[in-house]
């Protein structure tokens, strides 16, 4: 019986702590299976975009960022950047089939994860720091029994 390669997409950055156990994670699925097609999925102009190619993977970057909580109206613009996000997020799926999204954090995990679950690719949100941030918050409160199944089986 010939074994499934899988397709894992992973999506988050914007400091060293989202993306270097994003590498991580992406490393131990390489070391496990070889022919694993990972796609990483950042915020365009964050750290991510030059990371993750550094460390040897492809990744995209979403038009994404963040809320500015100081001038409200200021957001009117980071809303626009989000649908535009939202849209490319589907195209990504779309292309790239994922069997799996994982969220690390960061401005790209929201519109990304957020597509997936409609997507119905099956879809992790991981949070290595103690308080997740807003949008693995609203991820989480979204993300349905559903589409929570048991681990991947071993490679």
């Amino acid at each position: 019986m010939e074994q499934k390669h899988y397709n894992v997409l992973i999506s988050g950055g914007g400091t060293g702590g989202h993306i270097f156990p994003a590498l991580s994670i992406a490393n131990a699925l390489k070391r496990r299976d070889k022919l694993t097609n990972i796609l990483f999925v950042g915020a365009e102009g964050r750290m991510e975009m030059e990371r993750v190619p550094a460390a040897g993977y492809e990744i995209v970057g979403l038009p994404v960022s963040g809320f500015n909580r100081k001038n409200m109206l200021s957001n009117v613009k980071v809303l626009f950047k989000l649908m535009k996000s939202m849209m490319k997020a589907k195209r990504v799926l779309k292309d790239f089939k994922p069997d799996i999204a994982v969220g690390v954090g960061g401005y790209a995990s929201g519109p990304m994860l957020k597509e997936a679950q409609k997507y119905a690719a099956r879809y992790e949100n991981e949070q290595g720091q103690q308080r997740e941030g807003h949008a693995a918050e609203v991820s989480e409160a979204e993300q349905s029994e559903e589409k929570k199944e048991e681990p991947l089986p071993d490679a």
